[in-house]
This record gives structure tokens, C-alpha cells and sequence, in this order.
């Protein structure tokens, strides 16, 4: 009889731990309900993103250029990372490719890519005070489809005071130019701020099984 109730009681006791492992798992798989490739970093941001500058011309600088946009937007906190240049390479290479997107894993390493065409510069020849005009496209792309989430053309200018750059001309009009730049990269990095990443993630989330149409 304490045999019998014995292994009654052992059968109850390994139900229960089966149940409670069974419980575990699917609360842990309820946490991240994340969708394949989607491009959401663990604390919700969205990123890593690629960038690329293009259209260099009249003295500016795509490094430059670069650069100071990079340190802005990790400034910024929008996206959880930016990307390294062979994965901004990728991205650039599919967006010039007409039915040729990245493979889930490119995908992965730049999720959105922003690209950044300078297409006109104004710079004076000579005067008291230097004032250089940018005009710029910021186009931001998810990667995995090429779908384009906001392109705008941003205008900028910036005078540079009586010394400032010293007596130089040349010095001035940079000086000038890279203070026109900096104006650009503020008020595009506003643009890409206003950008509703939760309505992009619900749509993402929706079309990934099915990929990008062909």
C-alpha cells in the first residue's frame, strides 16, 4: 500500500515540474515575440543603420560630412548603432540594383540605411562676410525591401563672421561651409526623430514571412 502511494505521489511530483518547465517556456517565449529579421535592438530602438554620403563638390567633404552626420545621430539616440562601411556598401550597391535585395543576414547588419546626396553648393568668391549655402536629399531606406521611409530635401546656409577663419579666403569659405553642414545635419537628424519607427515595425512585422515583392 506505501508502495502504491509512493509512486503515486513521485508520478504527481514529476507532473508538476513537467507543468512548471512547460509554464517557463512559454512566458519566455511571450517576451520576445520579435519577427524575423525584424530590425528592433533589445531596448527597442530600432538600428543598426548604414550611412552613406554622396555628390562631394565645391569643397565638401563626404568624410566630413560623414562624420559629423554619425556623431550626430549616436548623439541623438534614435538608433540603437550605426553600421560599419562594408555593411553601408551593401546597402548602397542594392539601392543602385533594380530587383536586388540583400540577402536576411546583410539585412541584419544595417536594417535601415540612410543615404545623403549633396546636390548643390553656393560659395562666394570674395566677400566681407562669407556665406555658403548647402542643398541636401536625405533619403532613409529599410534595407530588407528598399522601401524608402523619408526623403527630404534640406537647405542650409551659414555666414562666418569678419575673422572668423582669420584672413584667409579659403579658410573662410570653410569655416563657412562646414558651419552650413553642421545647420543640414542638425535639421536632418530632426527629420529622421519625427520618423514613426513603430508603425514601420507593425507593418515590418506583418510582410516579413512573405519578403519584398518582385
Amino acid at each position: 500500500m506505501n508502495r502504491v502511494c509512493n509512486r503515486n505521489m513521485l508520478l504527481q511530483l514529476v507532473m508538476i515540474v513537467f507543468l512548471i518547465t512547460m509554464s517557463s517556456a512559454m512566458a519566455t517565449a511571450d517576451e520576445s515575440p520579435t519577427v524575423q529579421g525584424e530590425p528592433v535592438a533589445a531596448d527597442g530602438r530600432p538600428g543598426p543603420l548604414g550611412i552613406a554620403v554622396s555628390g562631394s563638390s565645391a569643397g565638401v567633404s563626404a568624410d566630413y560630412f560623414d562624420q559629423a552626420v554619425t556623431e550626430a545621430v549616436e548623439a541623438s539616440g534614435i538608433f540603437s548603432s550605426i553600421a560599419d562601411s562594408e555593411a553601408a556598401k551593401i546597402s548602397v550597391r542594392m539601392l543602385r540594383v533594380e530587383g536586388e535585395f540583400p540577402s536576411i543576414e546583410e539585412a541584419k547588419k544595417a536594417p535601415y540605411f540612410l543615404h545623403i546626396r549633396v546636390i548643390r553648393v553656393d560659395t562666394p568668391s570674395f566677400s566681407v562676410r562669407m556665406t555658403v549655402g548647402i542643398d541636401v536629399i536625405w533619403t532613409l531606406y529599410r534595407s530588407a525591401d528598399k522601401t524608402e521611409l523619408m526623403s527630404e530635401r534640406i537647405e542650409s546656409s551659414y555666414t562666418g563672421g569678419f575673422f572668423e577663419g582669420g584672413l584667409h579666403g579659403g579658410n573662410r569659405v570653410r569655416v563657412a561651409m562646414e558651419g552650413a553642414m553642421r545647420e543640414n545635419v542638425r535639421v536632418g537628424v530632426e527629420k529622421l526623430a519625427s520618423v514613426d519607427f513603430d508603425v514601420i515595425k507593425e507593418d515590418l512585422s506583418e510582410t516579413a514571412d512573405t519578403g519584398p515583392e518582385s
